[in-house]
């Protein structure tokens, strides 16, 4: 008598169909029930019942271009499957679908070394070609291309424009608010690797940023991962070493969860900090009503950060505020909150007063809380 593999899924029958008929995938079913997707398969085409596929490929056709561009860039279908939160096969697919060679394309030929033809890559950049058209000229990859430029100091991009010059000096609002964004929400690297991720909800923010750099590239979208507790993201992503490096010099330095320090007045005017200051609340702050209808305001930062932002705010509001540090205070992470309802107005109306730019579900709260 053969052996039947996962013998209890019949005996749960009626309770995997249940779930299956509620939304669950196969590979939720099969974590559930201690199987494979394959053992969930079977036993939903042996029962006719419906099931669902886990969305992949839709994912892929989202970010269809941003997809193209990173395989271009050299990455492989597993790393942009990584990036997206979906399978590898859903990625080649989806490049084989819009004509996009996965096997052959993108593999250095063995008998030709690109160092030898370094000159001709410098003078079809010169002309004006830039990595992608290159790498279809002459047969290697884009990233080895833009490798090469660099080495040889040569600027080049992947044929997206941006404004290098955005945050060499912080004297609008864009560049102001979005500085105090990456404060507390984005990540930048020596390499010219900037980065920055909001809520799906929140991607209106993201697209007036592109609009204010100038930035002619996609934004990534990152599916929802229930099991590390992440929801669905918007992230705008760019690789700009100049940009970058300014982005370094105004205080946002890499790795700066720990670091980072007030921006001193070269860095960011007088004028402009409540743009600044709202940019860090987006991303790290919150505001809440009480039972009594009472509102709070609250900012998580660090507290080299939060002290420098507590005196700014006292000298000029008329607020004090009271900074709460963790248990263990060799974290140097702490959060700046106003309880009374005066000093929480009065420091959302700061930080709001002429805005443009902001998470349209804080501000539509702060707007309600003003009529209380």
């Amino acid at each position: 008598m053969p052996l039947i593999k996962f013998p209890w899924l019949e005996e749960r029958k009626d309770e995997i169909m249940k779930d299956s008929v509620n939304g669950m995938n196969l590979t939720q079913l099969a974590k559930k029930y201690n199987c494979t997707n394959g053992a969930i398969y079977s036993k939903l085409q042996k029962w006719d019942a419906v099931y669902r596929k886990v969305p992949n490929y839709n994912i892929v056709e989202t970010n269809i271009d941003a997809v193209i561009e990173m395989h271009r860039g050299g990455k492989s279908a597993y790393s942009i499957a990584k990036e997206l939160g979906c399978g590898k096969a859903s990625v080649l697919f989806a490049l084989k679908k819009h004509g996009i060679d996965t096997h052959c394309y993108y593999k250095l030929r063995l008998d030709e070394s690109l160092e030898k033809r370094v000159d001709e890559v410098i003078l079809l950049n010169s002309q004006g070609y830039t990595p992608n058209e290159i790498s279809d000229l002459i047969g290697y990859t884009p990233h080895h291309i833009w490798e090469v430029l660099c080495k040889n100091g040569i600027k080049s991009t992947f044929g997206y424009d941006v404004d290098e010059h955005f945050f060499d000096k912080i004297d609008n609002e864009a560049a102001a608010y979005t500085l105090g964004l990456f404060y507390s929400d984005g990540t930048v690297d020596n390499n010219g690797r900037m980065l920055i991720g909001l809520q799906a909800r929140d991607r209106n923010v993201l697209d007036k940023i592109k609009v204010a750099m100038n930035y002619t590239g996609p934004l990534i979208y990152r599916k929802a991962n229930p099991d590390k507790n992440k929801q669905a993201q918007w992230v705008l992503c760019i690789n700009r070493k100049r940009l970058a490096d300014q982005l370094i010099a105004k205080g946002c330095i890499p790795n700066k969860t720990f670091t980072l320090q007030f921006p001193s007045q070269d860095m960011v005017p007088d004028n402009m900090l409540p743009h600044t200051i709202r940019g860090c609340f987006c991303g790290d702050g919150c505001i809440w009503k009480s039972s009594t209808n009472g509102v709070s305001v609250s900012i998580t930062m660090t507290s080299y950060f939060l002290l420098e932002l507590q005196k700014i705010l006292s000298n000029k509001l008329g607020i004090s505020g009271t900074i709460y540090y963790r248990k263990n205070k060799n974290i140097p992470v702490c959060a700046l909150s106003y309880y009374k309802t005066r000093e929480a107005l009065r420091f959302l109306d700061y930080i709001y007063k002429d805005a443009t730019i902001y998470l349209e579900r804080k501000f539509l709260l702060y707007q309600n809380l003003q009529r209380l």
